[in-house]
């Protein structure tokens, strides 16, 4: 299966802003005294530049607008509440938060399948109960060799993760990650990466040795270039990447502006060897949604119709 995928849904928030009901698991948001107008005004036009230069480089993008009530400061970050799989299965995800509920649409995929063959829905809060995973932020996956990775928190269940890892065929790995101060990372996406022959990680976050051992083993074993970021280096989202082909079919590996300035020279160079790198300026969706470029994008691996 495809690691990688030119096509991918955003959705263009209407009222983004602080969320306080994430806030308590994640410390990546910081609260600001700015207007909800003049911050939605500039998640807008962060967000419309970085479609609009994405688009540019060949990514086709699927772009809804976010509904306007009730207001979803989170709206942005789609890929914790759906994904499309490779043989058409569409699921989608309990979220911690009940304000993030409202983001779940099934006119966003009606409108999809015009466009994609969607066989069915799979909605994991039907045997969820109290427990939770929130998509493609709770998980990275290597397709190619059928592994989710998974760093547990208060919005990782373990065993919600390896329940939906046994349907869809795939090997759990799960491990504790956690901040220089203590705090569990709140989704594996903000620590790790996974692309074509090379894994963008946070090795050192990884608090058992014996899991941080295994996990390089296995990275190793399934031909990924381990490439290093720090704690620091986190913080300012250098893990929240995502790699992308464009139709022309070149590899991208899209990040953040601040992710990209984060990075020292060994690193670029050693993510440059495998894909072209393109850069977002997102700094009002980072700073106060707590997320950066993966967490604006769903991947669409559904087959075209």
């Amino acid at each position: 299966m495809k690691q990688a995928t030119s096509d991918i849904l955003m959705v263009r928030p209407a009222h983004f802003g602080f969320n306080f009901q994430t806030a308590a698991s994640n410390t990546f948001q910081h609260f600001t005294n700015e207007s909800d107008t003049l911050i939605t005004s500039k998640a807008k036009n962060e967000f419309d530049d970085a479609v609009e230069k994405l688009r540019a480089h060949g990514v086709i993008i699927r772009l809804v607008e976010d509904t306007p009530l009730p207001p979803k400061p989170d709206a942005v970050f789609p890929n914790n509440w759906i994904t499309f799989s490779h043989s058409g299965e569409v699921y989608i995800f309990p979220m911690l938060s009940q304000n993030r509920l409202a983001e779940i649409r099934e006119d966003i995929i009606e409108y999809l399948k015009k466009d994609y063959f969607i066989n069915q829905v799979i909605d994991i809060r039907k045997t969820a109960a109290t427990r939770y995973l929130e998509g493609t932020g709770s998980m990275v996956f290597d397709h190619e060799n059928k592994i989710a990775y998974a760093c547990l928190s208060p919005r990782t269940n373990q065993s919600l993760f390896e329940a939906y890892c046994q349907s869809i065929q795939y090997k759990p790995i799960s491990f504790i990650a956690k901040d220089n101060w203590g705090f569990p990372i709140y989704h594996t996406n903000v620590m790790m990466s996974i692309a074509n022959g090379y894994a963008i990680i946070c090795l050192e976050s990884i608090t058992n040795p014996n899991e941080r051992k295994k996990l390089s083993k296995i990275l190793i074993e399934t031909g990924h270039q381990i490439i290093e970021i720090n704690f620091s280096q986190v913080k300012q989202f250098a893990g929240n990447m995502l790699a992308l082909f464009n139709i022309k079919g070149d590899l991208l590996q899209v990040m953040s502006d601040r992710a990209y300035q984060a990075l020292d020279e060994t690193q670029v160079s050693a993510i440059s060897s495998h894909a072209q790198i393109l850069t977002l300026k997102i700094p009002t969706i980072e700073e106060i949604g707590g997320g950066s470029v993966r967490c604006m994008i769903a991947e669409i691996f559904c087959p075209k119709l």
